[in-house]
């Protein structure tokens, strides 16, 4: 990862200096629920939702309308698998373009 984030840092503070500097770069997130974030830049229809949890990183929803659709299924009475499989789909379809975001589609398990 030194390669694609910069160069790597020799002592832990200079490691912990330059993690800070590139979150601090990095497009914002905005705070849906819990830890899912919605990606705030560039601020247009459709970004997608991460779930981010320390290093782990993943597309939770291709977009808001996906995200909300996967967490409220059962209570909007809808087929949970069905859903599933249809944001499953539109993340794959999407794949490639959201791991193109700066930051953090770099740090999305592949």
């Amino acid at each position: 990862m030194a390669g694609e984030l910069g160069t790597e840092a020799r002592t832990l503070e200079a490691q912990k200096q330059r993690v800070r500097e590139l979150v601090e770069a990095a497009p914002k997130l905005i705070p849906v629920f819990g830890h899912r974030y919605l990606l705030a830049e560039p601020c247009v229809a459709g970004n997608p939702l991460f779930s981010v949890y320390q290093s782990d990183i993943i597309i939770y929803g291709p977009d808001l309308r996906g995200y909300l659709l996967r967490e409220f299924a059962a209570p909007l009475g809808l087929d949970r698998s069905a859903v599933e499989r249809e944001t499953r789909a539109a993340i794959r379809r999407r794949y490639a373009a959201l791991t193109a975001v700066p930051f953090w589609g770099e740090l999305l398990e592949r």
